[in-house]
């Protein structure tokens, strides 16, 4: 019920949405008490915007090169900060132990993610917390999953970041 309303229903089927570079839909509030919040950002802009509707334009990022290429400045996907609790001794712990007989990114980032999916469940009550604390709870949604994820990955030496937004899947946002 909670992810039948917060998803937005597309009215167009994209035959190939995976190679999309730009797209531009407009969005409606069913609710006309609720406002939107604020949409702009990196990849996207506001076109126009009335009392109850939204027109973005959504642009693909380009996205820095990955794998082990260790020559690029990864400082800023390899460093704790607020969500991202990759300094935390038990998180810390985890990683070691889950990556100890890995040797590539990718093999770590393989076996940390299925710790993650066998250790970690759903839960929409915990939407935004620290890595840390999805460490202790081992529950949360996607957002907590990803903060979690991504302090083990930094935690193991692997470059991490994670994005925020829409998902077109199946005709859905």
């Amino acid at each position: 019920e909670s992810f039948e309303k917060t998803v937005i229903h597309s009215n167009v089927r994209f035959t190939d949405p995976r190679n999309l570079e730009e797209v531009i839909f407009k969005i409606t509030l069913k609710n006309k008490s609720l406002k939107f919040p604020s949409l702009a950002a990196t990849h996207q802009k506001i076109i126009e915007q009335g009392k109850d509707y939204v027109i973005l334009q959504y642009t693909r990022p380009i996205l820095p090169a990955t794998g082990n290429n260790k020559s690029a400045d990864l400082s800023d996907f390899l460093a704790p900060n607020s969500l991202i609790n990759s300094d935390d001794p038990e998180i810390i712990k985890i990683a070691n132990d889950v990556t100890r007989n890995k040797k590539t990114d990718f093999e770590k980032a393989v076996a940390l993610k299925n710790w993650v999916s066998a250790n970690v469940k759903g839960d929409l009550g915990i939407a935004l917390a620290p890595g840390s604390e999805v460490c202790k709870i081992r529950k949360g949604t996607c957002m907590a999953f990803s903060t979690f994820f991504s302090s083990l990955l930094r935690a193991a030496k692997v470059p991490a970041r994670f994005l925020v937004g829409y998902v077109y899947m199946n005709g859905i946002w």
